[in-house]
């Protein structure tokens, strides 16, 4: 709930030990992924976050991407945000990230609605990235005109390990 949220971003804020935080199947929505946000500009060891599962919408995962860009001295490593309400519109502020993090070694962004558009959008940065190890991008939606871009990007990463495609179309 956002309560709950609010309560974590306070921590989060407070916290300089935590390292992981798994808030998975709350119900957050865009106001609570906006209270994240917020904490995220002032928390620098946070390694891992997991919003899985909270009914987050592009608007409300483009504020948490777009505060990890801004803050590019910041140590996320995981980041998941599985089976939320994202679409294409967010894919560019995932591939500011990647194009911008050291960090990130896991993106989870399975169980979405990015499509072919989200994918293209995506598939110059994974081709730049440098930290990146694990993309999933299963059940998006995609087809051979989004995964064809992704294949090649992860062709020329020479870091990438994996990249999760099941469920696509």
């Amino acid at each position: 709930t956002v309560l709950s949220a609010k309560v974590i971003s306070e921590c989060l804020t407070s916290n300089t030990s935590l390292t992981s935080v798994t808030f998975d199947s709350n119900s957050l929505a865009d106001e609570g992924a906006n209270l994240i946000a917020r904490a995220l500009e002032v928390n620098k060891t946070l390694l891992s976050l997991s919003l899985r599962k909270n009914a987050i919408s592009s608007e409300g995962d483009l504020k948490i991407a777009m505060e990890l860009v801004r803050n590019a001295n910041h140590v996320v490593q995981m980041f998941n945000l599985r089976a939320n309400a994202l679409n294409h519109e967010c894919a560019q502020a995932f591939s500011s990230l990647l194009l911008t993090t050291t960090s990130l070694l896991q993106l989870h962004l399975g169980w979405n609605d990015l499509g072919d558009k989200g994918a293209v959008l995506l598939a110059p940065a994974l081709e730049k990235n440098t930290s990146l190890r694990e993309l999933s991008l299963q059940s998006n939606g995609i087809t051979s005109d989004g995964g064809a871009p992704l294949a090649s990007a992860a062709e020329k990463n020479s870091t990438l390990l994996q990249l999760a495609l099941q469920g696509n179309k």
